[in-house]
């Protein structure tokens, strides 16, 4: 009996986490937080930024030192005189050049860092975005759906009114497919909803058989924006112009760094030699390359023309960005008004309600419900 308590008390455990586990309720204010520590996206951007900071440990790296070891043998009236040479040498960048290109590499890595702060900013304004649209789509079929109640009460008081031979079998057919017209929305605005929660989901790591719970209510607020020429003004501050500006930072310096590198290293070495008598002797050497067919001109003409494209694209960017701003002000401004002068209007289901009672009336025809199901239904959707 004992056993059986505990197999119950498991299996009641098991069942609690597994409904726990089957369930997330996600806030708006937590959307940050949750993706930071769950989303593969912002996985991914963080090996990226590690993956740069590889990119310039490498170009920074020192080269490695090489062991030699070499025996020079000589023979002399049938005697065999041979010498030992043991020695370790090693490349090494001139000083000037390996300064520069260090400043040049960190500049780099500022880049990266400014484009990995751009990027996982984008990131969570698309799932805050992704969140509201949700929830929009909620509430679109939320009031869509009760709008269908009372138009399939009003398809059922016209079957019987067919039924009484007060109104005709074609109206009772129209009335009919309106609201098949009805359902049909219903269930395109729950594939695209599942489609686009799936997808959403997906970018935030939550997996695809977890019951997702949007705990937050995004109510119709109107909003006051700034001037243009603020947000202009602040553009310069945003961390992908300033990303772009210092990745063309790099590329000029790196075109400094190449056009003072035409002696770029030199190679030293050093050991000791041993003759066939065990006399010990010592072995000095550096080398430097004579900039006599290359003198890296083509290496640094590689960098100044990647600088002016990235100039270049940046100056369209930042035009292109403008432009965006200047509409979307102007379209936000547009819309908010929309949206308050008639945000009354769909607030309550009051118009759901009077389209019942005035058909039940004899106010209001067949025709005028049909027409009031495809104005309501168009006017939900723009508002959301």
């Amino acid at each position: 009996m004992r056993q059986l308590y505990f197999a119950l008390g498991l299996l009641v455990l098991n069942s609690a986490l597994f409904s726990q586990t089957q369930s997330i309720a996600l806030k708006f204010g937590e959307l940050a937080d949750f993706a930071n520590n769950h989303s593969p996206v912002i996985e991914q951007l963080n090996q990226q930024l590690n993956l740069h900071k590889n990119e310039r440990n490498i170009a920074l790296a020192w080269r490695n030192p090489a062991i030699n070891f070499s025996e020079e043998g000589l023979d002399v009236n049938g005697i065999t005189e041979k010498e030992q040479f043991f020695t370790i040498s090693k490349q090494f960048e001139m000083p000037w050049t390996y300064v520069m290109r260090r400043r040049a590499w960190n500049t780099f890595e500022n880049a990266a860092k400014l484009a990995n702060h751009q990027q996982r900013t984008d990131f969570i304004s698309e799932v805050k975005t992704g969140y509201v649209e949700l929830q929009s789509m909620n509430g679109y079929a939320q009031q869509l759906n009760r709008f269908q109640h009372i138009i399939n009460e009003i398809a059922n008081i016209a079957e019987n009114q067919t039924g009484q031979g007060s109104l005709s079998a074609f109206d009772h057919k129209l009335i009919q497919m309106a609201l098949f017209n009805l359902q049909a929305k219903l269930l395109s605005i729950d594939k695209e909803k599942l489609q686009h929660e799936g997808e959403w989901k997906a970018r935030l790591g939550i997996d695809q058989t977890q019951q997702l719970n949007l705990v937050s209510a995004i109510p119709f607020k109107p909003v006051e924006l700034k001037s243009v020429a603020a947000y202009l003004n602040s553009l310069e501050d945003t961390p992908g112009i300033r990303q772009a500006n210092t990745e063309i930072d790099f590329l000029k310096k790196m075109t400094r760094v190449e056009s003072t590198a035409m002696v770029p290293y030199f190679d030293f070495s050093g050991g000791l030699k041993r003759y066939a008598d065990e006399q010990d002797g010592y072995i000095f050497g550096i080398s430097i390359p004579l900039p006599v067919f290359n003198r890296n001109t083509q290496q640094a003409r590689k960098f100044d023309l990647q600088h002016n494209m990235h100039a270049a694209r940046l100056s369209l960017h930042r035009n292109l960005l403008k432009n965006k701003i200047q509409g979307l002000k102007i379209q936000i401004d547009h819309s908010a008004a929309l949206l308050s002068s008639n945000h009354a209007l769909f607030a309550t289901n009051e118009m759901t309600y009077d389209v019942l009672y005035n058909y039940q009336q004899g106010v209001i025809s067949v025709t005028d419900v049909v027409n009031t199901i495809q104005v309501y239904t168009e006017s939900l959707q723009n508002y959301y």
